[in-house]
């Protein structure tokens, strides 16, 4: 695969990575009691508790300390976004003692696919596009709808993508299930505390803090349902020089009537009707 995206430059994906191995290059924080079946010591585990304790005790000491100072009008947003970030650590200390922390990095991986486009005169061409790696649907959907909009300078594509969930285990379906009874002990330990409960109390309202369960897959080429609808484009600016008329731009406005047809009749440069003009970083700006 042709995969594109930050985390692909950072770690070096090549696109022949397994699934396991693209997760794996994402993985920024490991689980020290990860729900795999496998037991640890007691003592082991007493340690990694009092650890995370002691992180949170340092998180509320240091909003403490933010609460006591008084921020100039330039200094407010800083101060609300590294109290919002110090909440949000506070809270995933009892979820990252169960679960690995993956980067979010990994959802921005973009793949390239082929998909077959016919303009209004039946002639077959391939565009080259752009979706995500990762094919995703909530835990009570049956499929994955992705749209993208393709112009060529002549035409644009409107073009859908589908596929189907695959099976979830019922495996899967236990570990969620236990995701979701830790995720709800952090919520409720962090509710009990005054200055991040409040935060907490806000942040589920607006759904940030909400868990949000999805499953992701990387769909197979032949698993991908692509629709494409051809459009044409609609308004143009056109200027007249002596006489002469200008073909300036062209674009897509949903209900107007098509006039491309009338622009390969009565075009007179019919290379620039089809190719768009590359227009001049100089006059970009």
């Amino acid at each position: 695969m042709d995969l594109l995206g930050g985390l692909v430059e950072r770690v070096g994906l090549t696109g022949n990575e397994s699934l396991a191995e693209i997760i794996n290059s994402g993985i920024i924080g490991i689980a020290p009691f990860p729900l795999n079946g496998q037991m640890y010591i007691q003592e082991v585990h007493d340690c990694f508790i009092q650890r995370a304790e002691k992180q949170q005790q340092q998180i509320k000491s240091t909003l403490d300390a933010l609460t006591r100072e008084i921020p100039l009008p330039s200094q407010e947003e800083d101060f609300d976004s590294t109290r919002n970030e110090l909440v949000a650590e506070y809270l995933s200390c009892g979820i990252e003692a169960y679960f690995d922390r993956i980067s979010s990095d990994l959802f921005d991986i973009k793949r390239k696919i082929e998909a077959e486009v016919k303009d209004r005169y039946d002639s077959n061409k391939k565009n080259l596009v752009e979706i995500p790696l990762f094919a995703n649907a909530r835990l009570n959907q049956e499929e994955w709808n992705c749209s993208i909009v393709s112009n060529d300078g002549t035409y644009t594509h409107k073009i859908d993508i589908k596929s189907f969930v695959p099976p979830i285990t019922k495996e899967a379906k236990e570990k969620v299930k236990a995701f979701q009874a830790i995720y709800m002990e952090a919520i409720s330990k962090s509710l009990r505390e005054p200055l991040i409960g409040d935060i907490v109390m806000r942040d589920l309202q607006s759904k940030v803090a909400e868990a949000d369960l999805s499953v992701f897959w990387i769909p197979k080429p032949f698993d991908l349902r692509i629709k494409v609808e051809t459009i044409d484009n609609d308004p143009f600016i056109a200027a007249s020089v002596y006489n002469r008329k200008y073909l300036v731009s062209k674009w897509n406005v949903d209900g107007e009537l098509p006039y491309e047809h009338y622009l390969k009749e009565f075009g007179v440069s019919g290379i620039r009707n089809a190719t768009p003009i590359k227009i001049p970083n100089s006059f970009k700006n």
